[in-house]
């Protein structure tokens, strides 16, 4: 097949295919549109309905507590609730019961007590409001605020009614509301009844309570009637439960919803909705009536069965549905889908033309180059193409006619090609030489070689390094040095990158040693940045660095030897005087003890007849003594000598201290520090070697605690304190603040 005929086809299947795609797009967009527009349409629907049903309760409301309201059913309670409230709750309660019981037990309705109550003003003035809206009132009735009943247009099953859940309802507590009573279907009336319970006020308080048993749903009839003629669908009445209160051609309470519709609308969903899985497919919108729902001062609920109702409400709200068959719309939407066939045939008969003759026109100029390709390819370099296009074509012609013009005069030999390929075979081959040196040199390094991306994630290490941490497995440098979950203060990474060489030393507890560590940036062929990291062992080096530091050291404690001797020196001189006064002050005291031993003795065996005179002699000998040895004197001295001895013991005690603590060979760990007491301790070692040369001078501030090496700052001090003397003159002063 020609080149001509393939563009022709390719162009056609293009459109073909565009076409397709275009019609598809449009009919799905057209019909999600009018689908989306549809649901909407009828989820304003079902709203305005259930709104329409909602106002007309409303306006039932509106009409009961008018009637409720009036002054003759005012007075009657007034009247009723003053019999009833002189009575205790007990004797109040017993009342009521056996009215009940005898309102129950009482067959016929012309009983005197019955047409008490089914034949008075109010009772009349009830009937009245059937006449007046007749079909629409089943039965009425009033309570007083006790429950007790007061007036009714026919006779009900009970006398009593404050137990029952529709009048609580309405008292709500003694805040009252408005109660609808769904109690389902009335066999008395033969008709669906929504019970219609409202409080009656006076002031603040409730002094009694209405009911109007309605026949609701020739109202609701009318109103979906009105609303059918608008919108051509099906409309349904239901409980939140799913029983049908209301469709054209069925029984109250006789069919329920769907289950997938039930869930629909009971499980928050807010718009309408296609129901596919019932036996037509329907567009369903549906709206909840707000007066059913519990709220703004309404209450809904009922019974499942009482005496003449069944199926009653337990608790369940009202719902409009309204469904709207999915057939009527995909019929505007198939409409829709022929003119856009219809459309879409004549748009590809009108390709099929202009593709071949675009074809022909597009073709005409590789045809003639074709031409000439086989022209060059017998050696005929002077053909000349002739295209004079200003299109890509004829810069392809003119390119073309270009390269057989180079073609011609500058053709390569095949000697000289195998020529740059050897010479490109000897240049790879050293360089695969320099590549295995460089390999040797890395692996045989007693230094460690890691290579990381800006990534943090290590690219190379050499064997010295996977000997130490073992293998990276893809590690990132943080994770593989220090097991770490990021980075730390230790990965110099921005800093490298910006083109500076870091060093620093490290000491790491996975290998116990310490490495010198190097960190250069790199830069490889295509631009991306790498960072060289060189890790050399100086565990052996710091551990010599230590040893020559304690040696320094030990040689500064020799230096301080003669001072340190001479400051223990004075105190034990002193302590040795003191000492040798003592033991001459004992040795007097001990004698004068031996003369009273003598007197003790001598008193044990004289007799009583020469008693004084011996004690006489003897106490002579003793006051002479203690004339002799000033016993007054060594009771002030002695305790002198004893403190001054201690004052030495501690002097001795503290330069000895300080002096273990500065010579200590122990590791010097971090720590909080009193500076303060440090410089001191210093001091207090120099005092010998300082005191003849300069006047110290101390201005101690309140100086908080620091983290530190408590070895290495004694050494600091030291030093400085040494330096210091011997820059000044002979008594020169130094100031420590």
């Amino acid at each position: 097949m020609k080149f001509s005929h393939k563009l022709s086809l390719s162009l056609l299947l293009c459109g073909v295919v565009v076409l397709v795609i275009l019609s598809f797009t449009a009919y799905k967009l057209s019909h999600d549109t009018l689908i989306k527009t549809q649901l909407a349409n009828i989820g304003s629907t079902a709203d305005e309905v259930s709104h329409d049903i909602d106002q007309f309760l409303h306006e039932k409301v509106k009409t009961a507590l008018t009637l409720a309201n009036m002054p003759d059913i005012i007075k009657v309670l007034e009247t009723s609730n003053r019999f009833y409230a002189v009575l205790s709750d007990e004797k109040r309660k017993v009342l009521i019961k056996r009215f009940n019981k005898k309102w129950k037990s009482t067959k016929n309705i012309n009983d005197k007590f019955i047409l008490k109550f089914t034949d008075n003003n109010v009772s009349i003035l009830l009937k009245n409001q059937q006449k007046i809206l007749p079909g629409e009132y089943g039965e009425i009735f009033l309570t007083n605020k006790f429950g007790a009943l007061v007036a009714s247009t026919s006779k009900l099953s009970t006398f009593a009614h404050g137990h029952k859940y529709w009048w609580t309802g309405a008292y709500n507590n003694g805040k009252g509301a408005v109660f609808f009573d769904d109690r389902g279907y009335d066999d008395s009336v033969g008709g669906y009844v929504l019970g219609l319970v409202v409080p009656i006020k006076c002031g603040t308080q409730i002094i009694g309570i209405l009911k109007c048993n309605l026949n609701i749903f020739g109202g609701i009839s009318q109103l979906i009637s009105h609303a059918k003629d608008k919108s051509p669908g099906k409309f349904k009445l239901t409980r939140s439960s799913g029983l049908i209160v209301f469709e054209e051609g069925y029984e109250p309470l006789s069919t329920r919803i769907h289950n997938s519709v039930l869930e629909k609308i009971t499980s928050n969903y807010k718009n309408a909705f296609i129901a596919k899985d019932l036996a037509k497919k329907y567009l369903v919108g549906f709206s909840e009536i707000e007066s059913t729902k519990g709220e703004n001062g309404y209450r809904f609920g009922g019974t499942f069965e009482s005496i003449d109702h069944k199926k009653g409400n337990t608790g369940e709200s009202w719902y409009i549905l309204y469904y709207y068959r999915l057939s009527l719309v995909e019929g505007e939407i198939m409409g829709l889908l022929k003119w856009i066939i219809l459309i879409s045939s004549v748009i590809i008969i009108v390709l099929v033309v202009v593709s071949l003759l675009f074809g022909q026109m597009i073709t005409m100029p590789l045809t003639r180059l074709n031409k000439a390709t086989k022209k060059i390819g017998k050696g005929e370099f002077e053909f000349n193409i002739g295209l004079q296009q200003n299109d890509e074509f004829g810069n392809l012609a003119h390119s073309f006619e270009k390269m057989v013009r180079e073609l011609k005069h500058n053709t390569t030999s095949i000697k000289n090609l195998e020529k740059e390929v050897t010479e490109r075979k000897a240049v790879e081959a050293t360089l695969q030489i320099e590549r295995d040196n460089l390999n040797v040199i890395l692996k045989s390094m007693k230094d460690g070689v890691c290579i990381t991306g800006t990534d943090f994630c290590i690219q190379y290490i050499n064997p010295m390094l996977r000997n130490d941490f073992g293998l990276p497995d893809g590690k990132t440098c943080y994770e593989y040095f220090h097991h770490l979950k990021k980075p730390c203060i230790s990965c110099r990474a921005e800093m490298v990158f910006s083109g500076r060489t870091v060093r620093q030393e490290c000491y790491s507890d996975m290998t116990n040693k310490t490495y010198d560590i190097i960190e250069s940036p790199m830069e490889k062929s295509d631009g991306s940045k790498l960072k060289l990291m060189v890790f050399r062992d100086i565990t052996k080096l710091k551990s010599m660095e230590t040893q020559l530091r304690q040696s320094q050291k030990m040689e500064s404690v020799g230096q301080l030897a003669a001072g340190v001797a001479h400051e223990i020196n004075n105190p034990i001189g002193f302590l040795s005087s003191n000492m040798e006064m003592l033991n001459d002050y004992f040795n007097s005291l001990n004698k004068l003890f031996e003369c009273y031993q003598i007197l003790e003795g001598m008193l044990g065996e004289i007799s009583w007849k020469n008693i004084s005179n011996e004690i006489k002699r003897q106490a002579q000998i003793i006051s002479d003594f203690k004339k002799e040895i000033d016993i007054e004197y060594l009771k002030e001295d002695i305790p002198e000598l004893l403190k001054d001895c201690m004052d030495g013991f501690l002097r001795v005690k503290k330069i000895v201290g300080d002096l273990k603590s500065f010579t200590s060979t122990g590791k010097d760990k971090k720590s909080l520090i009193d500076i303060n007491k440090n410089m001191e301790s210093i001091l207090n070692l120099l005092h010998s070697e300082l005191k003849d040369k300069v006047t110290i001078s101390k201005k101690f501030g309140k100086i908080p605690l620091v983290e530190g090496y408590s070895k290495k700052l004694n050494q600091a001090f030291m030093n400085i304190l040494k330096n210091a003397t011997q820059a000044i003159q002979e008594n020169g002063k130094i100031i420590i603040v």
